[in-house]
C-alpha cells in the first residue's frame, strides 16, 4: 500500500495505491490526512483510482478527516473508487456522506464550489 500527498493549487490530493489494511498503511494514511487538515486553506481530494481495497479502520479515518475539515468550512472528496470500494461505500451509506467523483478534475471542482456541504449521493457506478 502506498500513500502520497501533493498540492494542486489550494487543495491537498492524497493518492492511495494497493490494498489498505491495518498496520503501517493506515498509520501513514492518518498522518497524511492530518497534514492535509493542517493546511491553511482548501479541501482534500482522496484519489482511490488505484486502491484495490480498504478496511473499516481506513473508512473511519476518512470519516474523521471529513468531519474535521467540515468543522473548518472545508470539504473532502473521494475520487474514482473501483467497484469493490464503491460497493463498500454504498453498503455503509457513506456514498451519501462523501462527495464522490469520477475524476480528480471533478473532485477539485467540488472542493472549489461546495466547501462544507454534505455528500450528494452521486456515487456513480464505474
Amino acid at each position: 500500500m502506498k500513500v502520497e500527498r501533493s498540492r494542486q493549487g489550494d487543495y491537498a490530493v492524497i493518492r492511495l495505491r494497493g490494498a489498505l489494511a491495518l498496520g503501517e498503511a493506515t498509520q501513514t494514511l492518518a498522518e497524511e490526512l492530518g497534514h492535509a487538515e493542517k493546511e491553511a486553506t482548501g479541501g482534500t481530494a482522496v484519489d482511490l483510482s488505484e486502491l484495490r481495497s480498504l478496511d473499516s479502520t481506513a473508512l473511519g479515518l476518512l470519516v474523521g478527516s471529513l468531519r474535521r475539515l467540515r468543522a473548518s468550512g472545508r470539504e473532502l472528496t473521494l475520487v474514482s473508487p473501483n467497484e469493490s470500494v464503491a460497493m463498500l461505500l454504498r453498503m455503509t451509506q457513506l456514498d451519501t456522506v462523501f462527495p464522490i467523483r469520477r475524476t480528480l478534475a471533478e473532485a477539485l471542482d467540488v472542493l472549489k464550489h461546495e466547501g462544507g456541504k454534505k455528500g450528494d449521493g452521486t456515487l456513480q457506478r464505474l
